[in-house]
């Protein structure tokens, strides 16, 4: 028997430190963090960060304060982040491919559209009953 390869759903590295940036934050509740702090916890350059911390501020889920004593924190509690709204934030649209998007040509012949759809469905929900708030309690 031939030996297969193990496929699996990959989020970008942009989510990831994201979802990890967005955890330091909520661990330290109200407190502002330097940048620079978590970047050098997560073991990422300050300037990658930048890029990600920029979406999550335009996105409303931090707040940014300048200055020496700057750095970032949540704008709402952990408990109403929703890791969907984090996600989509980061990545944009979280489609797995064209079935969940319908924009399959064959989508009226295939008889595994449905299937497709149903798995967007789970994720999406999945993804929003889960909170930032729940990753903490995650051990």
């Amino acid at each position: 028997m031939a030996t297969r390869k193990v496929g699996f759903m990959r989020m970008s590295t942009r989510a990831r430190y994201g979802l990890r940036m967005l955890i330091e934050l909520a661990r330290s509740s109200k407190e502002t963090i330097p940048l620079r702090t978590i970047a050098h916890r997560l073991g990422v350059s300050k300037k990658y960060l930048e890029r990600i911390a920029k979406t999550l501020e335009d996105s409303g889920i931090i707040t940014a304060t300048r200055g020496v004593k700057g750095g970032y924190r949540l704008r709402i509690d952990p408990e109403e982040i929703k890791i969907y709204d984090i996600l989509s934030s980061l990545e944009g649209n979280l489609a797995l491919s064209d079935c969940f998007l319908h924009h399959c040509r064959k989508e009226s012949d295939c008889l595994a559209n449905r299937f497709w759809l149903k798995l967007g469905q789970n994720i999406r929900s999945f993804l929003n009953r889960q909170s930032l708030a729940d990753l903490l309690e995650v051990r």
